[in-house]
């Protein structure tokens, strides 16, 4: 009786290490597999961040232009005459209109 259970024990012991070095195996072609894709993902990353940064500093640039076009429009308020101001507002109008026209 006592042999028997040995021999059944290891048996089992057998294919349990066979189901393990199967479930090895599978998760290593798994891993094969998506580390091609993990890399795919790292690189798109970090393309994406350098575009991020370059649109960063293109903003940054935008940001300083319009300050200083809203400085130079205040100040041109401030000493405008009020004919000055008509014309530069219709000038302005026209501006979008044409844009406008062009765009549809």
């Amino acid at each position: 009786g006592r042999r028997k259970r040995s021999m059944a024990t290891f048996g089992e012991k057998e294919m349990m290490e066979e189901d393990i070095e199967r479930g090895l195996k599978k998760t290593r072609e798994n891993m094969e597999a998506f580390l091609p894709m993990a890399r795919g993902i790292r690189d798109q990353i970090a393309d994406s961040s350098k575009e991020l940064d370059r649109l960063e500093g293109n903003m940054a640039g935008l940001q300083g232009g319009l300050r200083r076009s809203l400085l130079r429009l205040e100040d041109m308020t401030k000493t405008a005459t009020t004919k000055q101001m008509c014309l530069f507002v219709a000038a302005v109008v026209i501006v979008f209109l044409i844009a406008y026209y062009f765009i549809l």
